[in-house]
């Protein structure tokens, strides 16, 4: 199964721990990416119904069967609890651990002086092939005390994360089918309702709902997390949520609202300035077409002091709302101007 190099007796290295239900199409390569690794593979299964005990089996892993309890965390620390490691390595499933140089990673774990928490870069692939990378504290030494709390979006229970980043990249290839993502953000949305108003349960609740396209949640959710005591980073990616909320609802006012109070905490975020860009190409288009306040005459007695096309501006703002690619689908250039704009727009990518 895995790196023998711990030998008889010999405290092993790396534990791998996963918790699973119903993973087959993803775990066979999941565990033959992780293999090299770990000494030692824990599962903890909470009702699959298809082969993945079997195949988890067939690499080595130590499989215990748990009635599911709609806790995430109380299922990793199981595995963390039944782990020999010196180091524990949480992957989910539905993962891929990319090829490194794993006998170096080894030695440094097992001889360096490194903090109890290591960061691990993790990508979702997205459409066109985009993707989000982010640094997650997935690899921390077993004998610490470090466990995971909240029931849902479950996180380590450290103030702070060190700053030591290792060279192990995971792909997390589950959320790139809709349906399944779809199914996995309601089951997120069920149990952080069950969390109340507790500010994890509505931040986790706001992120589900906007998956889901339930702005009204998510602008309750957002309204509810301005008025809580959190951090700096989870206001600020309030302040997107409930902007993106309104901006979908056509809610100028909390619009405002939630852009104000972001830049309060992060002036430059570009989450932010994305959201105040795209309203103002809606407000743009308005004025073009004469729609809202922009529908008074009189103040459009005299014409434009430029040239408008509105075909083109429609046409960058689906652009920036994704519904177009520019590499697919573009309207006819009609002025030198208008084909700068591709050019502007990174043409291509």
């Amino acid at each position: 199964m895995v790196s023998v190099e711990a030998g008889p007796g010999k405290r092993p290295v790396v534990t791998g721990c996963l918790i699973l239900r119903n993973e087959e199409v993803f775990l066979e390569r999941c565990l033959r990416a992780l293999s090299p690794l770990v000494d030692e593979i824990i599962v903890v299964d909470t009702g699959s119904t298809d082969r993945t005990v079997e195949i988890a089996r067939s690499f080595g892993a130590t499989v215990i069967c748990a009635e599911w309890t709609e806790d995430f965390s109380y299922h990793r620390n199981q595995a963390i609890d039944l782990a020999h490691g010196i180091w524990i390595f949480m992957v989910d499933g539905d993962e891929e651990l990319l090829p490194v140089d794993f006998a170096e990673a080894r030695y440094h774990l097992e001889h360096s002086p490194l903090p109890e928490v290591i960061l691990v870069q993790e990508t979702l692939p997205g459409p066109y092939g985009l993707g989000m990378t982010m640094l997650q504290p997935r690899l921390f030494r077993k004998d610490t005390g470090i466990r995971y709390i909240h029931p849902i979006h479950e996180q380590l229970n450290v103030p702070s994360v060190g700053a030591n980043l290792s060279p192990l990249h995971l792909v997390h290839h589950g959320y790139l089918d809709p349906e399944l993502k779809l199914h996995k953000e309601r089951r997120n949305l069920a149990i952080a309702l069950k969390m109340g108003d507790h500010p994890h349960g509505l931040h986790t609740r706001a992120r589900s709902a906007m998956s889901l396209s339930d702005w009204p949640q998510v602008l309750e959710c957002a309204d509810k997390l301005l008025n809580a005591e959190i951090g700096p980073m989870l206001m600020v990616e309030t302040c997107f949520l409930g902007a993106v909320a309104a901006y979908e609802t056509k809610n100028e006012a909390a619009f405002n609202k939630f852009v104000s109070k972001g830049r309060e905490v992060a002036p430059h975020s570009p989450d932010l300035r994305f959201m105040e860009f795209l309203a103002a190409g809606q407000t743009y288009l308005a004025a073009l077409n004469f729609e809202g306040a922009a529908s008074n005459p009189a103040l459009f007695l005299r014409p434009y002091m430029m040239r408008h096309d509105h075909q083109q501006a429609q046409w960058v703002v689906d652009v920036l709302t994704g519904n177009k690619r520019i590499a697919e689908e573009r309207p006819p250039a009609h002025a030198a101007g208008d084909a700068n704009m591709a050019v502007l727009l990174n043409e291509g990518n």
